[in-house]
């Protein structure tokens, strides 16, 4: 018997060996797929608060930093001053885009493992598939929100580079 002729139900199956082994398979399939989108939610709930409140911080504190330094430093040095604090508004910039793509990217494999999840794959040989890769918003807003967090950092060592510039500079014409 082909398996296109077969019903989609399990119990219509003929073979008893097949209906138990399908059954607990599907089971612990959709159990699994249960836990992680579970733990999905969780873990980029936790994972994106510390993370977007940390490059914050560290680019709201570089920006402060750099307003207490400017008046303390000559004119002739502003400059480098003035691309920093670029630097670091562009960070911050930068990870809101990373916050987002992370929440986008939350959402998204919520609705992958909420499609995957499915009880019927319990009783039904029909309704267990495979996710059409050629369409992955997962994987693409994890890359998003990743490179954008590089991005942010990389925007962090600029502007620092920029103060060291400028302080580098007053050393050396004293």
């Amino acid at each position: 018997m082909e398996r296109h002729d077969l019903s989609p139900f399990v119990d219509d199956h003929p073979d008893e060996n097949f209906r138990r082994r399908y059954t607990f398979h599907a089971r612990e399939n959709y159990e699994q797929n249960k836990e992680m989108r579970f733990s999905a939610q969780r873990g980029h709930l936790e994972y994106g608060k510390w993370l977007i409140a940390s490059m914050l911080a560290i680019h709201g504190g570089a920006i402060y930093a750099i307003s207490s330094i400017r008046t303390s430093l000559p004119l002739s040095v502003s400059h480098n001053l003035v691309n920093a604090a670029v630097c670091h508004v562009f960070g911050i910039c930068l990870i809101m885009v990373s916050a987002f793509m992370a929440w986008l990217n939350f959402q998204c494999a919520e609705v992958s493992y909420f499609k995957l999840s499915n009880p019927a794959m319990v009783y039904r040989t029909d309704t267990i598939h495979d996710e059409d890769e050629r369409r992955d918003p997962v994987t693409a807003t994890l890359f998003a929100a990743a490179i954008s967090g590089i991005l942010s950092w990389l925007a962090f060592i600029m502007g620092a580079a920029e103060v060291f510039r400028a302080l580098r500079s007053i050393s050396a014409y004293g």
